[in-house]
């Protein structure tokens, strides 16, 4: 049997393919990129339409806790798990996992990122409720979440889906047994997989018992249990997060999806269609913005003359483009991005040449 939900938002991440806008120290998730709220507080509000405040857990750097936590009043301080360093999404997330079994050995959890988009909030949390019901009936199951996939994208993951599980009668979206999980492929792969109609956007969003987590981490990725499980006996305790800075620092980073999805067996995926994106480039984030008669998207007070197809965002200045296509500029205090608007997705590797040239401090 299953137990109650708590949800568990991850927060760490630093949004590189947003920079200049999205940096180490102002991440992503604490950026109004979608309206007059950050990123994390509109992933909070939606969760919180089926998760009491009480059982939703963020997981961020230690370096952010204090401002999640001021920007999350309802979230107790408890709840607000810090991690030393960042070390991807399955340290994150068996972090998390360790924490809840302690309070709750029959936990179930709900993960998803702190920093994408969901249109439709009724459908997400039809989603939320459909996995809870397929845990009770299935609680040795790992459930993802897919998304029809709306263009070819090398940014996102992918899900091959396979058999629908109709044997439950259970109302709402379909339910299907995975195939595979296919890593951000390459622009040809994204092509093939959207025309094969039988691969979905992997929406990052996971449902599953604490315990059964652990164990497949223990299975999949034996250092990594082995660390989880020397952290138990401290957890509370004094002295407890110089021992988790120890445990972290020989961690190797490992993303779920690629050291326990691909391999783990039980593994169903929810097909929805809530209007998801990740909104993890400048290319996608335009896409939920409104567009001018010649396909141009912006924030801010935009000039465009005889340009196409062109991506502005500023906080402060105005932004004006002459005679350009498929340009990409981004305004910021100390630094400006000029891109094409096909390359967004390599504006991550700025980040790294600002750190291999000692410029960290603008990364």
């Amino acid at each position: 049997m299953s137990g109650p939900m708590f949800g568990v938002i991850m927060a760490g991440g630093c949004g590189a393919r947003l920079w200049p806008q999205s940096r180490r120290h102002r991440p992503k998730h604490l950026l109004r990129l979608v309206g007059d709220k950050t990123m994390l507080e509109i992933t909070v509000e939606r969760i919180s339409g089926v998760i009491d405040p009480k059982n939703i857990l963020v997981v961020t750097l230690a370096e952010q806790a204090n401002a999640v936590s001021e920007l999350l009043p309802l979230i107790p301080p408890g709840n607000i798990i810090a991690e030393p360093v960042g070390r991807n999404t399955a340290p994150c997330i068996g972090l998390a996992a360790i924490v809840l079994r302690e309070r709750c050995p029959d936990a179930t959890m709900a993960v998803m990122p702190a920093d994408h988009v969901v249109a439709d909030r009724d459908r997400f949390e039809q989603v939320i409720r459909l996995a809870a019901r397929q845990l009770e009936a299935r609680p040795e199951s790992l459930i993802a979440v897919g998304v029809a996939p709306k263009r070819p994208s090398m940014g996102f993951g992918y899900i091959e889906k396979a058999r629908r599980c109709d044997d439950l009668e259970m109302e709402g979206p379909d339910v299907f047994e995975v195939s595979k999980f296919v890593e951000k492929p390459s622009l040809e792969d994204a092509r093939e997989m959207l025309a094969d109609g039988s691969f979905l956007w992997n929406a990052g969003m996971f449902f599953w018992r604490a315990e059964r987590v652990l164990q497949e981490i223990a299975i999949q990725l034996p250092e990594l249990g082995s660390a989880l499980e020397s952290l138990r006996p401290g957890l509370g305790k004094d002295g407890f997060d110089r021992r988790l800075a120890e445990t972290y620092a020989a961690m190797k980073p490992i993303s779920i999806d690629y050291g326990v999805m691909q391999k783990a067996e039980q593994v169903l995926v929810i097909e929805s269609d809530m209007g998801w994106d990740d909104v993890g480039s400048w290319e996608s984030l335009a896409s939920i913005w409104q567009s001018d008669e010649a396909g141009c998207a912006s924030n801010c007070e935009f000039i465009s003359i005889g340009s196409n197809r062109c991506i502005a965002f500023s906080d402060k200045r105005l932004v004006a483009m002459v005679g350009v296509e498929d340009v990409v500029v981004v305004d910021s205090d100390d630094a400006i991005l000029i891109c094409k608007r096909d390359r967004t997705e390599e504006v991550r590797t700025v980040v790294e040449e600002l750190k291999r040239r000692g410029l960290g401090h603008l990364a």
